[in-house]
């Protein structure tokens, strides 16, 4: 009988909807990317229903993953929580060998994905503790040219 080795987990981490502001269909700020933030050893996560990417300040390398099953039905369940009024409950996002599709170099970015993220300019949403969703207002999508008004310290 053939001796199964178990998958290593690379990453484990739960994602609680109510715990982090995000933004719905934004690869960098939903909430399994603002999750994987909290880990100080995980830089620029990218989280989609398709892969997940992030970069580890340890090893220097750049990590894609092919995004579990369970993981993309939350994505979906996020991103269709203005339209349902659903909240998901949390998840545990594990990630294994299994799930790793290739590791590279961190720095080399592809231009596609860097042209998609400068154009986006989604609202914020996040959960209050009575589990109702909160929509902040857009981000301006250019600069208003607007100065705040700064009272002037300097002695007379």
């Amino acid at each position: 009988m053939a001796n199964k080795k178990k998958p290593k987990i690379h990453v484990e981490q739960l994602v609680s909807l109510a715990d982090y502001t995000f933004i719905p269909g934004n690869e960098g700020h939903c909430p399994i990317s603002t999750a994987l933030k909290t880990n100080r050893d995980i830089l620029v996560p990218r989280v989609n229903d398709k892969k997940i990417s992030f970069s580890r300040r340890m090893s220097g390398l750049r990590y894609i993953y092919q995004t579990p099953l369970a993981a993309a039905r939350f994505i979906r369940a996020v991103d269709n929580m203005l339209e349902t009024g659903e909240v998901p409950d949390p998840y545990l996002l594990i990630l294994t060998d299994a799930d790793l599709i290739r590791a590279y170099p961190r720095g080399t970015r592809d231009n596609e994905s860097a042209i998609r993220q400068a154009n986006r300019t989604e609202a914020a949403v996040h959960i209050d503790q009575d589990g109702q969703i909160i929509i902040d207002p857009p981000r301006p999508s250019k600069p208003t040219g607007h100065r705040p008004k700064r009272l002037n310290t300097a002695a007379a």
